[in-house]
């Protein structure tokens, strides 16, 4: 099968929340130094000195983009199935939500898949207050030799000021380059993002999460033009 992982380069208007007054650039510095051991304490420690939730959230963001390396050695196993991508340890213990329990062992490693990345943000969210769904769904270009076009992908939707609005802090924290290297690279273009770019290559499993009137059908979405700036080819 081949797998990708595609980031997109966009000029400045392409998050649709206006910063008003508030510095990502202190924040971004801030988190540089955060640590914690678990969900509920590094919640806290990112959040505990802001007071909005776009200050909140972009801390986590952040904080998760400058933080965890995108887990590679996926690509060591040649026939890796879009499920296989997920991270696959046991989730049963029934004193933490298999949520949260992937949370924590992303913080312990570093490292994750687009699953670990998305649930990871939803708990540190959950801690501070903070609405925000996982979405399930399409990244796209996809293509596989035998394989059916299926959800290959995790991203999250975040509550800020009662409005719902779209971010995928995978893309967000850097890209693979040609020799399956992990290169952390805070990525601007998917904080925030507007519904309607963000669905040029996202296209959610519960369209509601697209946050638009309408879509094009799964099929017209898959054979459609995307940009990209990077990708990985796998065989």
């Amino acid at each position: 099968m081949k797998f990708f992982l595609f980031f997109l380069f966009l000029g400045a208007g392409t998050t649709v929340f206006a910063q008003n007054g508030v510095s990502f650039g202190l924040i971004d510095y801030r988190v540089q130094q955060v640590d914690a051991p678990t969900a509920d304490s590094l919640a806290h420690a990112l959040t505990y000195r802001y007071d909005t939730e776009l200050e909140k959230v972009r801390a986590i963001y952040s904080w998760i983009a400058q933080h965890i390396a995108y887990n590679t050695g996926i690509f060591s196993t040649r026939s890796v199935s879009f499920r296989q991508v997920y991270d696959d340890e046991d989730t049963s213990m029934v004193w933490k939500s298999a949520v949260e329990m992937t949370a924590d062992r992303v913080i312990k490693r570093r490292r994750a898949v687009c699953d670990g990345y998305a649930k990871l943000f939803k708990t540190l969210c959950d801690y501070s207050g903070i609405r925000a769904e996982i979405i399930l769904g399409y990244a796209s270009p996809y293509t596989a030799r035998k394989d059916r076009f299926r959800t290959n992908h995790t991203w999250n939707a975040v509550q800020i000021d009662s409005n719902w609005y779209l971010l995928d802090v995978t893309w967000g924290s850097g890209y693979i380059d040609n020799n399956n290297q992990f290169v952390s690279r805070m990525d601007e273009s998917y904080f925030l993002a507007s519904p309607r770019r963000f669905a040029q290559d996202h296209y959610p499993e519960n369209l509601k999460w697209a946050l638009l009137d309408e879509l094009p059908v799964l099929k017209e979405y898959r054979q459609g033009p995307f940009r990209y700036k990077s990708y990985v080819n796998t065989d």
